[in-house]
């Protein structure tokens, strides 16, 4: 059976998805208003597109929320469809098979398919693809397209996922490498998204907070392994070699890991978990590490009073200082200088 192909560029402009379809068959594709027909398919809120040809029909639609975009995408298939993408946006989606099973070609992971009821997490600066569909089909997908940096709030629960979000972005990956299946609650929670019955600024709230429950299920799949591995430039090393010599030469300031990033101009996942591929220790760790060290020093060496020296290892109060110590050496400055 021949295919028809669909050229589609998505461009990503404040985190909002632009669709421009074109057929080597048909032409361009317009994405019209939707009929009336179809009306009580559209999300209140929500940006929607309709097209119609011989392919089949083309249901597109995205409610733009703060931070990120849901996407819920009908497609009937009259026509086998080879739909070609491509996306230039640092941006990260979760993609989950709602009808149907999901098959891509995409640049960089070869092909992919999701089962119905299967989903995973996609990140890439340079998505270029294609998604095939069969003839007499009907597909559904839901798609929650964020930034990188709403993930932060998630790093300090899911640490282990640092290692994955701070590697080389330039070509696209998958976080896991076997694709898990929707939840009972990750269903529930798309249902009431997508059926959700509340107006105006409620609604939007709710759905923030829905959409960021089910981002946070997205990341703890039980038993999956996760497609992992810092990737650093020469460049990349440089400059987690200059963070270790900042912390060491900055003691008695109060630096932290996001200042440090920010004056090296580095991603903070990736300087973290660089630091600990190359030094073997986290860089909180080292960080303490440095200024006990240094502490310990300072009080078998000089008569500096206590409250100076917790000044001089960066802690603002003396109690503060004490209650470190006494947690790194399993003893009190005191003692220490005593003996």
């Amino acid at each position: 059976m021949q295919s028809e192909t669909v050229t589609g560029n998505c461009s990503i402009n404040g985190m909002k998805t632009k669709f421009n379809l074109n057929s080597l068959t048909y032409g361009p594709i317009a994405l019209e208003p939707v009929p009336a027909e179809l009306s009580g398919f559209v999300l209140p809120d929500s940006e929607a597109g309709f097209a119609q040809g011989e392919f089949g029909k083309i249901f597109l639609q995205e409610i733009h929320l703060t931070e990120l975009n849901i996407q819920y995408n009908i497609f009937q298939i009259s026509k086998d469809l080879a739909l070609d993408f491509s996306c230039a946006s640092d941006t990260m989606q979760t993609h989950a098979a709602l009808k149907n099973d999901s098959h891509f070609h995409i640049e960089g992971i070869g092909e992919l398919y999701l089962a119905e009821g299967q989903f995973n997490v996609l990140h890439g600066s340079n998505l270029k693809g294609t998604r095939f569909m069969e003839e007499g089909q009907e597909y559904r997908s839901f798609r929650v397209s964020y930034s990188p940096e709403i993930l932060s709030d998630f790093l300090p629960v899911f640490s282990s996922l640092e290692e994955w979000f701070s590697s080389d972005l330039s070509q696209p990956k998958l976080l896991f490498k076997n694709h898990p299946l929707l939840t009972v609650k990750m269903k529930d929670i798309i249902e009431n998204i997508i059926h959700c019955s509340y107006a105006d600024e409620l609604r939007r709230f709710y759905l923030d907070m829905k959409t960021k429950e089910f981002l946070f299920l997205s990341m703890m799949p039980t038993g999956q392994e996760i497609t992992s591995s810092v990737w650093l430039t020469p460049h990349s090393m440089e400059l987690v070699h200059e963070s270790k010599r900042l912390l060491e030469n900055n003691v008695e300031q109060h630096l932290n890991i996001t200042d440090i990033a920010r004056q090296l101009d580095i991603n903070e996942f990736k300087l973290k978990a660089g630091f600990k591929k190359i030094f073997g220790v986290s860089m909180f760790d080292y960080l303490i590490q440095t200024k006990m060290q240094k502490a310990k020093n300072l009080i078998l060496e000089t008569d500096k009073p206590i409250k100076e020296i917790a000044r001089i290892t960066g802690y603002s109060t003396k109690q503060s200082f004490l209650n470190a110590f006494k947690k790194y050496f399993h003893n009190t400055p005191g003692s220490l200088r005593k003996n």
